[in-house]
């Protein structure tokens, strides 16, 4: 297969319009991607099943004529349907609840039943006929933890493993899109937690490693499939750590060890980078794709974490891609919420990586996204996003159901939370003071946005979304302060003016580019959560 510089396009929840769909197609083209993964989700009118898409969907015309334009600028386009897990757009339905595999997974088919793949299929043939893709079929297939929860599926759990089940599901499904005259695309989470099942999978199947915590060449802590927690990923793990814990995944040690564990690790204990690639391709994969993400579980609402993760993330996966796999994928997950126009970035940098040489300096991509994107240079761009940086557990605030949902006797979800910050910074008032020098750099990265606006040649309007995701992220850090200095009821009324205020503004900004549906999901997602603590 020729070299795939790919853009994964997320339509779960909300929908943009066609006018900034064609936008950022020509954005891509003009940065060197040549393919759209749409990852269809609700939005396609599947005309045999209408009980799965949204009232916002794209027609039958409207999607082709959507992928006819996109061809026309050289972009080919390849669907994404899911076919196990992530598929609460069908079995989430109470008109396919009979299709899960138990009745309190809401995300994943039943994959011992025999209508779950007729269903399937027929999802699968509908877009066919409508996409016309040219070379290949992506069907998702990541994250299926909680395969095997059924009594049934246990039996059979039993005897071939979970690995084996997954194939069992899986295997007709490939042959079904093959026999089409296409290649399935997976992604490779569960073929590298049960890595025994790598061999059993067809030569024409490619495989899609998606890493998005690797963000330098030579990483000191990886990302651990298959061992470590059940059935799940462990990241940021060392060398020293892992070597403390391998005997917990034998699994690892022999068929993924070797990848990632080469004789410079023993000298200064790193690893090799995007490891899994190098693992997949020796263990008899033909093609690997390399993933990261410009935004994805772990960034608040608002804004991705492009400084610390996102940017450097895009730009070495694109360079293991292209050197060592098939191609790269960015992928723009929904799952944060996070505009687009606020992860334009991380997307330039893939581009940015395979068209220069030098090695990663954050300045100088950033002079270089500013000139190729607002028409000049913005030296203080750099500085800018460098300030609004968060902690994991000030990031959970953006959460919302972490910490607003109602307390009980037993249970105070706030006061756990603020136990937490305690334990990070060490102390209450260390905590405090910790959270209130993140509030300045935030104010200091709004006020750089503002002034960069007016000095910009072209694209000003992209700076009204950094400043309403920094204004968003801002709402929540004052929030988390209010409760630590325990002002909580003195200043509801301000966090309540103060949030209707920016809602606002969303509303505004959104309605620029997305549906009414996309809308009102984007402000549910954005506020119902602290709108409804702070009124109680």
């Amino acid at each position: 297969m020729n070299k795939m510089m790919a853009y994964h396009m997320d339509l779960k929840r909300g929908l943009w319009t066609r006018a900034y769909m064609d936008r950022m197609v020509d954005r891509l083209g003009e940065w060197g991607y040549n393919t759209l993964i749409l990852e269809l989700e609700d939005k396609f009118q599947f005309n045999h099943h209408p009980a799965i898409y949204k009232p916002d969907a794209l027609s039958h015309s409207q999607m082709a004529d959507f992928i006819a334009a996109c061809r026309a600028k050289g972009v080919e386009v390849i669907p994404l349907v899911q076919t196990l897990g992530h598929a609460e757009s069908v079995v989430g339905e109470p008109e396919y609840a009979h299709l899960r595999e138990h009745e309190q997974v809401v995300d994943q088919y039943d994959p011992l039943a025999e209508a779950s793949r007729t269903l399937i299929l027929e999802l699968i043939d509908e877009v066919i006929e409508v996409m016309q893709p040219q070379e290949f079929f992506h069907m998702g297939g990541d994250e299926t933890w909680t395969l095997g929860k059924s009594e049934k599926a246990r039996l059979v759990v039993e005897k071939i493993g979970i690995g084996g089940l997954y194939l069992k599901h899986m295997l007709p499904i490939f042959e079904h899109i093959h026999q089409q005259g296409l290649r399935p695309i997976i992604w490779a989470d569960i073929c590298l937690t049960h890595p025994e099942i790598i061999q059993d999978i067809p030569p024409y199947v490619v495989m899609v490693d998606w890493d998005y915590w690797t963000k330098t060449d030579r990483p000191e802590g990886i990302l651990v499939w298959g061992g470590m927690t059940q059935n799940r990923n462990q990241g940021n793990v060392t060398l020293d750590q892992y070597q403390a814990n391998k005997h917990r995944i034998p699994d690892f040690e022999t068929y993924l060890e070797a990848y990632a564990i080469d004789a410079q690790s023993l000298v200064d204990k790193t690893f090799t980078p995007f490891y899994c690639t190098d693992a997949l391709k020796g263990r008899g994969v033909v093609d690997v794709i390399v993933a990261s993400a410009e935004s994805c579980s772990g960034d608040m609402t608002g804004m991705p974490q492009n400084q610390q993760v996102h940017v450097p993330n895009c730009f070495f996966a694109a360079r293991k891609g292209m050197q060592a796999g098939s191609g790269v994928m960015v992928t723009s997950w929904a799952v944060r919420h996070c505009h687009c126009e606020t992860k334009l970035l991380a997307a330039f940098a893939a581009g940015f990586a395979l068209k220069n040489d030098d090695a990663y300096n954050f300045e100088i991509l950033c002079r270089a996204f500013t000139q190729d994107y607002y028409g000049m240079e913005l030296p203080e761009f750099a500085e800018a996003v460098t300030k609004m940086g968060v902690s994991i557990v000030i990031a959970q605030a953006g959460y919302g159901d972490l910490i607003f949902a109602t307390p009980t006797v037993e249970h105070d979800p706030l006061a756990d939370y603020l136990l937490r910050i305690d334990q990070e910074y060490g102390s209450r008032e260390a905590g405090l003071t910790g959270v209130e020098a993140m509030a300045h750099g935030y104010r200091e990265a709004m006020n750089a946005f503002r002034k960069m606006q007016k000095q910009a040649k072209k694209n000003q309007d992209n700076f009204d979304y950094l400043v309403e995701g920094t204004r968003r992220i801002m709402l929540y850090i004052d929030f988390v302060i209010v409760a630590l200095k325990n002002e909580l009821p003195a200043q509801t009324a301000r966090l309540l003016e103060k949030l209707c205020e920016l809602k606002c503004m969303s509303r505004e900004l959104y309605g620029r580019n997305y549906t009414p549906e996309g809308i009102a999901v984007e402000m549910k997602v954005r506020y119902q959560a602290i709108e409804e603590f702070l009124r109680r």
